[in-house]
């Protein structure tokens, strides 16, 4: 007998439902991973470690799985107390979209436990969003002191690095140089100092190593004659900008013979900036293409900009340089001079130079500059006279600096403090038969330091102390110059 049609039909009927019942299958939850896809949380690795002690300059890392939309992510972190601050997107040197950091633009307060949250809802480029808030938070650790100092029974002339507690007390020694450390650049959250060390008469070397003493690294290549000097750690922490005068050779004699004395076949080049990375790999020349020089370069606090001293011709014209890394920076005519100093807020810079005062002779006096080159005036206005060595204060409203004076022993130079505007002149430190040269603000800018010295000798020299308002002065590191604030 014949099945009917109806009958022989439903098998295959029965395949054909269940195949496209299978395929809506497929594209439900096809559609459903797509409508999800936007709410499936994304996690994030936030630095520093929740409930660590740390230090003032500490930079505040998120590291997301996948690139982020960074103007969302940047609208998610709040910090408690508020900070200000600016956003960097890169790694090791390079732009990256799923690695931020916060830069405050001044030290954090010691002793203050901040609360960092990013929000919920921060994007990614897929659409993927962080579903909830990521809380840590941290303790912001005492500043400590970083300083160069001789071995109380070594050579008096071999300077290391040492670091001590903010009072000159828990005196420790960082390096231990056989020719001593010339400069030295802390990096922002103090766990290393670059620095440079003779390695013969002439070449230098460019260093790194941790604060305790550990993991010490050479930046510069072994065996390069060169001279390297005055390192400077960006405030980012991702580069350190140095100064570079090559050195070559153009007669027969040996390397070995040619570096450690004067020599006719040797050649010391310009001075140029470069820059490398903290692990060592280099990053070119920053600046002096041509017949270009720059040297003492000063990063400003928000990391945007450098400033920088340039000889513009043979005829020693030089200028003070306000870069921010393009091809054009801004130069100001400057004559020679000792330091460069931004205000906190990265607006303004604040250098010395040497001028020719009424009777002809060499005389000193401080600048005051918008970033953009514009409004320069005298600080002090007619009322300068040997001012050097500017610090601009960390609420950005005075100045500290020395001036040169007569005393029993010859010129000395006494320390001094005065609002921006060149109101409120003290004198801090002097009238000691003791000169003060270069002057550092405390992190809250409650009290200030200076190296000391007798100025007929040389001798006596110690890192002073001294209130603000000119009150407690008194010596507290024998030995000790080129002080600075670890925050």
């Amino acid at each position: 007998m014949t099945a009917p049609a109806a009958t022989r039909m439903r098998p295959e009927r029965r395949f054909w439902l269940a195949a496209f019942g299978l395929i809506a299958a497929i594209a439900a939850a096809t559609g459903l991973v797509i409508l999800r896809g936007s709410t499936v949380g994304l996690a994030v690795t936030t630095t520093p470690a929740s409930g660590a002690t740390i230090s003032g300059r500490t930079l505040i890392g998120l590291t997301f799985p996948t690139a982020m939309e960074t103007d969302s992510v940047e609208a998610h972190l709040t910090l408690q107390p508020a900070v200000a601050g600016r956003w960097s997107w890169e790694e090791n040197g390079s732009r990256s979209d799923q690695v931020a950091h916060f830069i405050p633009l001044q030290p954090l307060t010691p002793g203050v436990i901040y609360r960092a949250t990013l929000t919920k809802g921060a994007r990614a480029t897929n659409g993927r969003t962080i579903r909830t808030d990521t809380v840590w938070q941290f303790t912001i650790r005492p500043p400590s002191l970083l300083l160069l100092r001789a071995a109380p029974n070594g050579p008096p002339d071999v300077r290391n690095l040492w670091m001590a507690n903010a009072d000159g007390s828990g005196l420790r020694q960082i390096t231990n140089e056989r020719m001593g450390v010339l400069e030295y650049s802390a990096s922002p959250d103090g766990a290393r100092i670059a620095y440079t060390t003779p390695e013969t008469q002439r070449a230098t070397a460019l260093w790194a190593i941790n604060l305790d003493g550990t993991g010490r690294t050479r930046l510069s290549p072994v065996g390069d004659p060169s001279i390297y000097a005055t390192p400077a750690w960006s405030p980012a922490g991702d580069i350190i900008l140095y100064v570079l005068r090559g050195v070559v050779t153009t007669g027969n004699a040996p390397n070995a013979s040619l570096i450690g004395s004067v020599n006719p076949s040797v050649t010391i080049g310009t001075s140029k900036l470069w820059g490398v990375a903290p692990d060592g790999r280099p990053l070119g020349r920053i600046y002096g293409r041509g017949d270009e020089v720059g040297f003492d370069p000063v990063w400003s606090p928000d990391g945007t900009r450098i400033g920088f001293r340039e000889q513009v011709n043979a005829q020693s014209e030089a200028a003070v340089v306000l870069s921010d890394l393009s091809p054009d920076p801004v130069k100001v005519p400057a004559g020679p001079g000792s330091r460069i100093t931004w205000s906190p807020d990265s607006g303004r810079a604040a250098y010395d130079e040497a001028v020719p005062d009424p009777t002809g002779a060499m005389s000193s006096r401080i600048i005051i500059v918008g970033a953009d080159g514009t409004g320069a005036r005298t600080f002090l206005g007619a009322d300068a006279r040997s001012e050097a060595a500017p610090a601009w204060s960390p609420d950005g409203n005075r100045l500290l600096f020395t001036r040169a004076g007569a005393g029993a022993g010859g010129v000395m130079t006494d320390l001094w403090v005065a609002n921006i505007d060149g109101n409120g002149r003290a004198r801090l430190l002097g009238g000691d038969g003791l000169s003060s040269e270069e002057p550092a603000w405390s992190p809250d800018g409650g009290t200030a330091l200076a190296t000391r010295f007798n100025p007929t000798t040389g001798e006596d020299r110690a890192v002073w102390f001294v209130g603000a308002d000119g009150q407690g002065a008194h010596p507290i590191i024998p030995g000790g110059e080129r002080v600075s604030w670890i925050p």
